[in-house]
């Protein structure tokens, strides 16, 4: 091998090393994940609407970038696996992810209305 090929080992090695995901946690096969997704939404549906009817991935993306979380390491299997069992379980209950827009949250209903907006269709538009 010449000094060139040593060299593209030696980087490619660098890279398998750094690229290895730290988290334990993590699943070996996709039916572990999907056990363990399946875990997070049954606690998740348990949630009572104050804490179920949010906009979590808006809620994950801020608590990053407050420093309340350490980046990327607490960006692992775990927050991953919550994330996707509280939005299975907000289709359930909701019909949809909850998501914060600009015209309010999303989904709409009777339980969680948008209030007082010119631009949603009623009965007596």
């Amino acid at each position: 091998m010449g000094v060139s090929k040593y060299k593209r080992l030696s980087t490619r090695l660098r890279g398998l090393l750094e690229n290895k995901s730290i988290d334990d946690d993590k699943p070996d096969n996709p039916k572990e994940m999907l056990m363990e997704i399946i875990e997070a939404y049954k606690e998740a549906r348990k949630l009572t609407d104050d804490y179920l009817y949010d906009d979590h991935i808006s809620w994950l993306k801020n608590s990053f970038n407050k420093g309340w979380f350490e980046f990327p390491d607490d960006y692992d299997f775990n927050a991953s696996r919550w994330s996707l069992g509280l939005m299975i379980a907000q289709v359930e209950r909701y019909g949809g992810i909850v998501m914060d827009t600009k015209k309010g949250t999303l989904p709409v209903s009777l339980d969680h209305p948008i209030k007082d907006q010119s631009y949603r269709i009623t009965e007596k538009e």
